[in-house]
């Protein structure tokens, strides 16, 4: 028999964490374990402020799921289906559930989820760490907390853009990528932001404009050189053609797409489609950020550092190595409950 539990959790930052959408010190999320004849597996569901879904709402919809139908079922398209009609429209839920049934089925088999959703074979995704924005003088101590990797994502905006870029220039030897969080609302400011960079290795520039500006993420791509992401623009692969043109690259997200799934679906489309792909995570734990590690050979670049933001990590085995983001372990999504995490539900 299927047993499920929901368990909320508040995941604690180091330091704030700000963006053009702004500060916080942590992030809501929502936790689930799913256990069959002694084999546990695990979902999680992190949810920023500026989502139009909470935790609370993720919460009530998985508590409400009887699983025992998703037990009847056999065959993975079926299980995802029925995943579909039990989480009512629920993204966040929908992700959490997909991630721990797919846990489960690969724990159950002795086997990685990877294994499971055959990705086509290729390099792993170049490794990014995020510095958010903050003072510039903060920026030294913050660049030595993050993961080793070559890459650097700088969040900017308008207002501090230059000066942080300036002092992250100055104690940063590797390639930059920007995130702009839809902040800024002129070509003349991102280019200068991107001026701040001149010589520097820059690899991407994610969403600088709002999303209902489409000609300035196409126009921002032809006259500087660079690759311009999508992020908040595109939601999942049916929103691809509408952005055709605009973009020469798409975040990935699974939160955001609804489920691992439809994350895969998303990277396959735009990688058809001519567009470089990024794995992104809402900052989740080490399990939320593993469950996008299927995805890493269809990836240019992954941004997957949420567990070295957060002070109390309830899952622990997501390392760098050899320049790309891999879990330790070779079940599931081979990391590890590393707290009490259903004794502990609120965070400590």
């Amino acid at each position: 028999m299927l047993h499920l539990t929901v368990r909320p959790y508040h995941l604690r930052y180091h330091r704030p964490f700000a963006t053009a959408h702004g500060s916080r010190t942590g992030t809501d999320a929502v936790f689930l374990q799913l256990v069959r004849n002694g084999v546990k597996s695990y979902g999680e569901a992190a949810l920023p402020p500026y989502l139009q879904e909470g935790a609370d709402r993720v919460r009530a919809v998985l508590e409400a799921v009887s699983p025992a139908g998703l037990d009847e079922v056999l065959a993975v398209p079926e299980a995802l289906a029925w995943i579909d009609r039990a989480t009512a429209g629920s993204k966040g839920a929908r992700f959490a559930l997909v991630m721990a049934y797919y846990d489960l089925t690969a724990n159950e088999i002795g086997c990685s989820v990877e294994s499971m959703v055959k990705v086509e074979a290729g390099p792993s995704a170049r490794a990014m760490a995020t510095l958010g924005m903050m003072p510039a003088e903060q920026v030294p101590e913050a660049l030595r907390a993050l993961p080793k990797v070559g890459v650097l994502k700088v969040k900017v905006d308008a207002a501090q853009g230059e000066v942080l870029l300036k002092a992250a220039r100055e104690h940063w030897s590797g390639a930059f990528f920007l995130d702009g969080n839809q902040g800024l609302e002129s070509m003349d400011r991102a280019l200068r932001l991107l001026d701040v960079l001149d010589g520097q290795e820059v690899l991407g520039f994610e969403q600088p404009f709002p999303v209902d500006r489409p000609e300035l993420h196409r126009d921002l791509g032809e006259r500087s050189g660079i690759t311009v992401f999508a992020d908040e623009a595109v939601q999942d692969a049916g929103d691809l053609d509408a952005v055709a043109g605009a973009y020469g690259g798409v975040n990935v997200k699974g939160l955001k797409c609804g489920g691992l799934d439809r994350a895969l679906e998303l990277a396959r489309a735009a990688r058809s489609s001519g567009l470089k792909v990024q794995l992104g995570c809402m900052s989740e734990s080490s399990l939320g950020c593993a469950a996008m590690l299927p995805l890493n050979a269809l990836a240019d670049l992954a941004d997957l550092d949420g567990p070295w933001l957060i002070a109390n990590d309830p899952f622990s085995g997501l390392e760098v190595r050899n320049g790309a983001y891999q879990a330790t372990g070779d079940q599931g999504f081979g990391v590890q409950l590393a707290r009490s995490l259903f004794d502990d539900p609120l965070g400590a």
